[in-house]
């Protein structure tokens, strides 16, 4: 009996951890680079995650399960724009 409400105990833990996922959810701002080439250097960055997000959303996964993000926040940084985290 103890058994069972220790195993019951850690599935009440984990599912209430598990709502809390939304709140931890990370926001963007981006700031665009100055030099033309480096602007159409992003817009490849911005192209490449909304055919990841197409992908994503045929598999029917969300962008974040495919990492769409922070691929996208690592190239739009190596094109010379500014990536800040909230």
């Amino acid at each position: 009996m103890r058994f069972v409400l220790s195993l019951l105990s850690l599935v009440i833990i984990t599912i209430s951890l598990a709502g809390c996922g939304s709140f931890l959810k990370k926001e963007y701002t981006y700031i665009p680079p100055q030099n033309s080439i480096d602007k159409k250097c992003t817009s490849h960055c911005t192209s490449g995650k909304k055919h990841c997000e197409s992908i994503c959303r045929l598999k029917n996964l969300s962008g974040s399960a495919c990492h769409c993000i922070p691929s996208f926040n690592t190239c739009y940084s190596a094109c010379g724009g500014e990536v800040l985290e909230r």
